[in-house]
């Protein structure tokens, strides 16, 4: 992507796919997102990847999603998993996108194969009044929002990665620690907020959340969202569905070391990637407060 980003905004959102390359046709065909690097059937070790005594094998691609951001898409060989998880369950929540027109590319989308829960919501109270929103599921069972920031000067001119999802346990902590440890400010406050469930993805449930979105120094935000009534679901990152998202670090082992000593926990030092798609990476992951699978990245640009 382009160079230029402050220090630890958000990169890249990782999904896991049960077919790389079905997955990556259809968010080609359909919104856009045209790959940018594809990496070969490779065996991970087993440690730097968080899947401690299990042989790892996987491919990926990673996709131009927009907003100097990337979606990449990981197909694992070994092991595998099925991640399906509801909105409420900790962890990696949803990726949002900004579309280009909302009706539009909701039916668009619909007649593509994404399962709507709902129409289109327009946002009339709160710190996010204005903002409209509708959530669902791509063709392969990944949870993905459409939505508009009332904030936006002008409309986009094409889908973009809008932010990343993840349901905590304890608000205030989670973004006490976001903001001491990333760096980042919060950008808009959502009180404790009733919503039909079904809108979610979870029908016959009463849904009542408070969030906060971050400024984390590029144009994708980070979302986090507390359930009043949720559960703790543990996912691993061969988990099909969302895997884990990474920051965009300008030194990597200068930020690794920081980090490290704020709290997070890397699962190996620093690795250098020398051959294949992603030649010329470094990186580094690792879990936050909350057990989400976190990365470090720069490659160059």
């Amino acid at each position: 992507m382009t160079s230029g980003r402050t220090n630890l905004a958000v990169d890249h959102v990782g999904m896991v796919a049960r077919d790389r390359d079905a997955t990556v046709a259809w968010y080609q065909q359909h919104l856009g997102f045209q790959p940018i690097k594809w990496e070969d059937y490779v065996d991970v070790d087993d440690l730097a990847i968080g899947l401690p005594g299990e042989i790892v094998r996987l491919r990926g691609a990673q996709l131009d999603a927009g907003s100097d951001t990337v979606l990449e898409i990981h197909e694992y060989v070994t092991p595998t998993g099925d991640g399906r998880r509801l909105a409420y369950d900790t962890g990696p929540s949803h990726i949002a996108f900004t579309p280009v027109d909302m009706a539009d590319d909701y039916a668009r989308l619909a007649a593509a194969g994404v399962v709507w829960h709902g129409k289109p919501k327009l946002i009339t109270t709160g710190a996010l009044a204005g903002d409209e929103w509708v959530w669902g599921n791509d063709p392969f069972g990944t949870p993905i929002e459409l939505h508009v920031n009332a904030s936006d000067e002008q409309p986009a001119d094409r889908i973009t990665l809008n932010h990343y999802g993840l349901t905590v346990p304890d608000l205030d902590a989670a973004a006490k620690w976001y903001c001491e440890t990333y760096g980042w400010k919060i950008r808009t406050r959502e009180a404790w907020t009733d919503i039909e469930g079904a809108n979610l993805g979870v029908p016959d449930k009463s849904v009542r959340l408070q969030g906060v979105i971050f400024d984390t120094g590029g144009p994708a935000g980070w979302e986090l969202h507390e359930y009043a009534s949720g559960r703790d679901r543990t996912r691993r990152i061969c988990d099909t569905g969302i895997g884990h998202a990474a920051l965009w670090a300008d030194d990597v082992s200068a930020t690794y070391a920081d980090l490290k000593g704020r709290g997070v926990r890397f699962n190996h030092e620093v690795g250098h990637i020398t051959t294949g798609g992603l030649a010329g990476t470094t990186w580094a992951y690792g879990r936050d407060l909350n057990d989400n699978v976190v990365e470090i990245t720069s490659y160059p640009v």
